[in-house]
């Protein structure tokens, strides 16, 4: 039934009215957190190939377990940087055949050209490259662009990288020479597709 009251002449409607309130809204930003090996230090075991000798088809692998620690999906990304490849001088036979002997130091090496390094997600392969700065680049743009790893909040991946110089790649212009270089994982925040305005 609608009231009407009136004061001095005026009327005054009594309208009905309902109130409900939603409580405890909340924003929290979510997190990424890449845990390597049990750690989030930033700084990883280093694997090394030592001694190299003529003729040899060396190979070996590393592994880590990747987790996701924080409560965002993340796309991992493995790169490899600061590939320094050097040319530790020339003994008599490295350089009748080197042509950098004569300006031995970083980037001058042959090494890198020689190693294939193949890197595995969960045991399938993601990338293949050797140790120039060209193929570097490329191995992070298939890991950036081609069939994204995804980890979803809690999960894990298993990294393998391995490693090979085949024995008939190479002669004396390597004697002595080194490659150092460093791996780098990044997990990236997916993007989020914005609805239509």
């Amino acid at each position: 039934m609608l009231s009407i009251i009136t004061y001095s002449g005026l009327t005054t409607f009594a309208l009905f009215k309902d109130q409900e309130i939603n409580t405890g809204s909340e924003f929290k930003v979510g997190t990424l957190e890449l845990e390597v090996n049990g750690s989030n230090n930033s700084e990883i075991t280093a694997f090394n190939i030592q001694d190299i000798g003529s003729g040899e088809e060396l190979g070996g692998e590393q592994l880590w377990t990747l987790k996701n620690k924080g409560t965002l999906p993340g796309k991992l990304v493995v790169s490899l940087i600061n590939v320094a490849d050097k040319e530790n001088g020339c003994n008599a036979p490295e350089s009748k055949v080197d042509q950098t002997c004569s300006s031995p130091g970083i980037g001058e090496g042959e090494l890198g050209k020689i190693i294939i390094i193949n890197t595995y997600i969960n045991g399938k392969i993601k990338s293949s490259t050797k140790l120039t700065e060209a193929d570097i680049k490329n191995m992070k743009l298939i890991w950036e662009t081609e069939s994204p790893t995804i980890i979803s909040a809690g999960s894990s991946v298993e990294v393998k990288m391995s490693w090979l110089v085949e024995g008939d790649h190479y002669g004396n212009e390597i004697q002595s020479d080194s490659v150092n270089f460093d791996v780098q994982f990044d997990l990236e925040q997916i993007s989020i597709s914005k609805p239509n305005q």
